[in-house]
Parts: C-alpha cells; structure tokens; sequence
C-alpha cells in the first residue's frame, strides 16, 4: 500500500493552488527521505525493533492530525454538500478569478459522473479508453520507468555492500553522507520547481543522471584494468547522481503523477500508477544481485541504467507537456486537443 498515494491526491486535486501545487508535491518526497535518513540514523545505533518501534510513534501524532483536516471539496459534492464544498474549496484556494472557474469546472464534472452513475462500467471503460486518460498514463510510465532505472532504489537497499566493494572505508559514514545529499537535492528540488519548468527540469535531471551513472561505468571499466584505485571518485559521481535524480525526476515523477491524470479519474490513474512503480522497484531490487552475478561485477549494471535513463528521458523530452502554474482543466483541454 502507497502512503503517500491518499496525499498526493489530497494535496495536487483536490487543495493545492497551481502557483503552490509543484512545491507542495516535491515536499513529500523530502519527508520521505527525511524518514530514510532518520531510519539510517537509527540502524547504526539502535537494535532493529527499538527503531521500528520509535518509527511508529512518530506516524501516531501525524496520524491524529489528518484527523482534523478538512474533507475535500469534491469529497462534499459528492455527498451533497455543496455549499460545505465550495466554502472548503474557497477557504483552501483563496477566491480568485482562476479558482472560480477551476470551481465550476469541478462542480460541471462532478454533475457529469453523477447522471453517469448507472452506467458506471461501461463509462470507466470509456474513459480509460479515452486518449486524455492513457495518454497521461503512459507519460507518468515513462516518468517512472527512468526514476526506477536510475538504480537508486537498489542503491538504498544494498548501499553497504555497495560502498564496501567501491574500496570505501566508513562504509555506514558515507551511507549518512549520501543520505544526507539527498534530502538537500529534494529540498532543492522544490526551488527548482518554482523557477524551472517541468520539462526543463526533467531534462537536467535525466541527462545529469545518465552521465554520471556513465561516468560511474568508466570508472569501474578501467579501475581493475590499470589498477586504479580511487574510492574517492566513486563517492563523489555517487552523491552527484543521487543529487541529479532527487533534484527532478524523483519528486517530479510522483508530482506528474497528481497533475496530469483528468479529474474524474485522477485515483484510477494514479493507482494504476503506484502499482507499475513498485513492481518495478520490486525488480530493480531483486534483478540487482542476478545482474552482479550475471555480469560478474557492478560495472555493467550502471552503463545499462545509464542507457535506460537516456532513453527515458528522451521520451519526457518529446511527450510531456508542461504544466507549471496551470489549473487541471487546462492541462485536461491540452490533451483533449492533441490528435
């Protein structure tokens, strides 16, 4: 189950204004890696179960709190309270020109699916059929495919081992140091979402990502061949490629993820989602072990996500469309005019 998945929905559809709403998204990801740092803190000190147990009394207040959150504007139109609805969506938005059309374009579309309501089967089939649903689809696809394939969930899951066998002393040391890059890189990352558009930030991640991890092929190409030992160099391409990945296509993945899908199927596409993401971290972290076998080293392994994350970010380059600053009806009216 995706955690997060409840809140990016909460935060992008249904409270977030378009000027906010890309910040908002990325800060989730920094709490994320606020917590697996947090969590690494923990293991080099701490028995296993004494941490779990500390992990679980922080979610205890945060799991209060969302008690007294207010219930979505389209949560309220759905039970009929539409005057509660628009009161909540005012109070949340602020009253502006634009939020006041965004408004009536929600109402009309929740008036839309409530005369559907007895076809309800064969108008979702419908509307996943429709380009403005599985074209979004296989954007976010391709925005996940590359953050998979940059290998960063493997590099978590083994860092140890990797460090050890890059020659680095202080393995647990430089785990908290790369730990540490990362949440500044998302920290960062919601600078960068305000000054940057998506497409442009896309692309500075992907291609610095697919560099680094080749330069990180080289290096390990040529080290054994002319008995080069420089761990330093590693650590720093390391650091370098966890900053390019957590600066854009992480936090950006999951954000394109709140944004592009159409309003009445914003949670069936975001599921859709959260599900082809982690079966692919699934894989990435089991495939890792085969391939280092299977290659017989590590060396390899990083030129083909190298590759993977050049091709996928050329596919961003070409279909995703921007959607800096823009109310989702917008972004809805550009995919339904695209042949």
């Amino acid at each position: 189950m995706d955690y997060t998945l409840p809140l990016r929905l909460y935060t992008s559809r249904k409270v977030a204004q378009p000027s906010i709403r890309g910040v908002l998204l990325m800060s989730i990801t920094v709490a994320s890696n606020v917590g697996v740092l947090f969590i690494h803190l923990l293991s080099g000190h701490i028995k296993w179960k004494i941490g779990a147990l500390l992990s679980v009394t922080v979610l205890i207040p945060v799991s209060i709190y969302i008690l007294y959150l207010p219930e979505s504007p389209i949560f309220l139109m759905k039970t009929g309270s539409n005057e509660d609805a628009r009161r909540v969506f005012f109070q949340l938005r602020g009253i502006s020109d634009i939020s006041k059309k965004e408004f009536e374009k929600i109402t009309e579309k929740e008036r839309e699916l409530n005369k559907s309501q007895g076809l309800s089967f064969v108008a979702l089939m419908y509307s996943l059929s429709n380009p403005i649903f599985w074209k979004p689809l296989l954007i976010v696809f391709a925005a996940m495919f590359t953050v998979q394939l940059t290998g960063y969930s493997a590099m978590i899951s083994y860092a140890i081992e990797e460090l050890q066998d890059f020659g680095l002393n202080y393995e647990y040391s430089a785990m908290i140091t790369i730990d540490i890059f990362r949440v500044a890189a998302t920290m960062f990352s919601c600078i960068l979402v305000q000054k940057m558009t998506r497409r442009r930030l896309a692309m500075l991640s992907g291609y610095g990502s697919s560099v680094t991890l080749f330069c990180l092929w080289f290096y390990l190409y040529i080290s054994p061949r002319y008995n080069v030992k420089l761990p330093l160099v590693v650590m720093v391409l390391l650091i370098i490629n966890i900053c390019f990945i957590h600066m854009g296509l992480n936090p950006l993945a999951y954000a394109l993820m709140g944004e592009l899908f159409p309003m009445d199927n914003k949670s069936m596409g975001a599921a859709i989602s959260s599900i082809f993401c982690y079966t692919l971290y699934y894989l990435v972290v089991l495939s890792y072990p085969y391939l280092r076998v299977l290659f017989s080293g590590i060396a390899e392994i990083f030129l083909g996500y190298s590759a993977c994350v050049l091709f996928g970010t050329i596919c961003l380059t070409l279909f995703l469309p921007e959607t800096k600053d823009k109310p989702f009806y917008m972004i809805e009216e550009y995919f339904k005019s695209r042949k």
